[in-house]
């Protein structure tokens, strides 16, 4: 009856493991296609976390063959610093290093909406665009 007991165990918990599905990119078949980093505040530094994030964004636009890269960051609010153009550079630079040289980058400043967004002075959203 022990023995009994232990192996239905047994057969449930495999069971169990063999219907648990996996949810990473590569299992789903799906990449994503909108990415939100953040800008160490009032700097163009992008953090490991954020340069992370980029990288998946190129990767995700490689997988996708996508067309254009379109990247909203928060507008310069004394524009005279060039932080908008300086944060614009570093996404393009962590771009092209990770292979996304032949797709188009877009620029465009966050809507009012957007920068109502609590920390939206260091947000930079990236998406995806397809062909």
């Amino acid at each position: 009856m022990r023995r009994l007991t232990v192996l239905s165990g047994l057969l449930i918990a495999l069971f169990g493991l063999s219907a648990a599905r996996d949810t990473s990119d590569a299992a789903i078949g799906d990449t994503p296609e909108f990415f939100v980093m953040f800008f160490v505040p009032g700097s163009s530094e992008i953090s490991p976390e954020a340069r992370w994030i980029v990288a998946r964004a190129a990767a995700s636009a490689k997988i996708e063959e996508a067309s254009t890269i379109e990247v909203a960051l928060s507008p310069d609010p004394s524009r005279r610093s060039g932080l908008f153009e300086a944060r614009a550079a570093a996404i393009e630079n962590v771009l092209s290093a990770e292979g996304a040289t032949t797709i188009h980058f877009a620029w465009r400043p966050l809507s009012k909406d957007e920068i109502s967004i609590p920390g939206a002075a260091s947000r930079a959203e990236i998406r995806i665009v397809q062909r």
